[in-house]
């Protein structure tokens, strides 16, 4: 506070100066003291924070209203007794109860696991495909998972593979392959022989046509060759399910034909499958009664088959007369594939059963023609007439038709009906010839024995696989075509 003395100083030094004013001129304003703000003590508004004055009564504590509290509290700092306000740019939440249409579900959240357990990314699943898996997906999002090999033998699984790598270049009469398939003579105008082929059908074994009509060569599982003794050995195929049989081969003009027309069709007869050999001597012919496979065959014979496509055939015709018979399977047993063989096209057939009596028919050829389809099996019935046996021997049963021939095997599931002594499906544990008949055996059999019986036996053919390529009956063929068997492979796989 001045004191009395500089009171008195600044009031003389005032009026001396209003005296010494000019007359009508404004006083001069009286200098005012310089005035230092003080620093803010709270945040500025805006920063975040609750200011003095913006709590209830029953919220402010003590040291929110002294003072000396503040000197505690820097800038944007608050007691943790008011914690911070919402941000102004938060988003707001709204959560609305829905009601759902009757029909329609809500979606749940997706969630991704392998083998349970949850994927370690939850926004990414990228499925990868691995060796022998193929993976695609199409414009809808649906995936598709392959496995492009096979699978692995169970203990009582089946594998047969043949890629006609290995022999001698020209064969009359000889075992054919790895498998060692049967060929039966053939002269030197058609003599078969093997090829070394072009990566990856490397080595073919190649069957040329001759200039005889109905002339045909083939190769055919090697027990066959034991003729009348090989019936043990034909494979019930069509009562056993889940097996599958790849045969790889494509058809070229003869290389030695001076012929330089175009890839003949005419006077043709291919036939690749199963088959049941005839008569009781097992003949293969150039057409067999019973069996499963892809044909093209020309013959104008009555009833005229005369393709000029592949197809897919099942039949169980007569077998007993040992002749050719152009009888094709019935509805449901034939598919025209609508393909012409092409010149140097290699073609896989696939042929695969899984259930009794039906098969899986594919043809795919290398210039990306296909055709699949699934057809029947015909069973066989014989009759004895009258004329057949029954016998009981301990626990098996014999039963013989009166030398009537059936294309039954040892395994096939044959019904047996027609009479009260021999009923009931059973399988065969013994199929041979008996004085130009058959006689099959069968275990846990309850028969009466006799003589002059009415049975009837019904079931599906047993066969061998077998390749067939040659002449039909047509005069005069001319020799300027091949078959080029490439690859074979049988794999029976019940565990898969």
């Amino acid at each position: 506070m001045p004191s009395i003395k500089d009171a008195i100083e600044k009031n003389r030094q005032m009026q001396a100066q209003q005296a010494s004013q000019v007359t009508g001129s404004t006083p001069l304003p009286t200098p005012a003291h310089l005035v230092v703000a003080a620093p803010p003590q709270d945040v500025p508004l805006g920063g975040g924070l609750p200011q003095r004055g913006m709590f209830p009564a029953n919220m402010v504590l003590s040291g929110d209203r002294n003072d000396s509290s503040r000197m505690f509290r820097g800038p944007g700092t608050r007691s943790a007794t008011f914690p911070f306000p919402v941000s102004q740019g938060a988003v707001k939440l709204t959560v609305t109860n829905t009601t759902v249409n009757s029909g329609t579900a809500a979606a749940a959240a997706v969630e991704f696991l392998t083998n349970n357990i949850p994927n370690p990314v939850q926004n990414v699943l990228n499925l990868l495909q691995g060796s022998g898996i193929n993976i695609t997906v199409d414009q809808y999002g649906n995936v598709l998972i392959t496995n492009t090999q096979p699978q692995a033998a169970g203990a009582n699984a089946i594998q047969l593979i043949d890629n006609f790598c290995w022999g001698t270049n020209v064969i009359n009469s000889s075992s054919v392959g790895e498998l060692k398939w049967f060929l039966p003579s053939v002269g030197a105008a058609n003599s078969a022989y093997n090829g070394t082929g072009a990566f990856p059908n490397l080595g073919t074994f190649n069957i040329p046509n001759d200039t005889n009509a109905s002339d045909y060569t083939y190769i055919v599982y090697p027990a066959v060759s034991e003729g009348g003794n090989a019936t043990d050995a034909l494979w019930p195929l069509f009562d056993y399910p889940a097996w599958t049989m790849t045969m790889i081969f494509q058809v070229t003009r003869y290389p030695d034909s001076a012929a330089a027309s175009s890839f003949p069709l005419a006077q043709t007869s291919l036939y690749l499958g199963v088959m049941g050999p005839s008569t009781s001597s097992n003949s293969v012919l150039r057409r067999p009664a019973a069996g499963a496979w892809l044909r093209f065959d020309t013959d104008p014979t009555a009833p005229a088959i005369s393709d000029s496509t592949f197809w897919f055939e099942c039949v169980s015709n007569d077998i007993t007369s040992g002749s050719v018979t152009n009888v094709q399977g019935p509805v449901g047993s034939v598919f025209d594939t609508t393909i012409v063989p092409a010149e140097f096209v290699w073609y896989t057939l696939t042929m695969s059963c899984s259930t009794a009596g039906s098969i899986d028919f594919s043809l795919e050829g290398s210039d990306g023609s296909a055709a699949a389809a699934t057809l029947v099996v015909p069973t066989f019935t014989v009759s004895a007439g009258g004329f057949g046996t029954a016998a009981q021997h301990s626990a098996v049963a014999d039963v013989s038709y009166g030398g009537i021939l059936t294309p039954f095997g040892v395994g096939s599931l044959v019904s047996f009906a027609g009479t009260p002594n021999v009923s009931g499906t059973h399988a065969l544990v013994f199929s041979a010839n008996a004085g130009g008949g058959k006689t099959h055996s069968y275990f846990l059999g309850s028969v009466s024995p006799g003589s002059g019986l009415g049975v009837l036996a019904t079931g599906f053919p047993a066969v061998v696989p077998w390749y067939s390529f040659g002449n039909d009956t047509q005069s005069t063929p001319t020799q300027n075509k091949q078959l080029c068997i490439d690859f074979f492979e049988f794999v029976w796989n019940p565990t898969s």
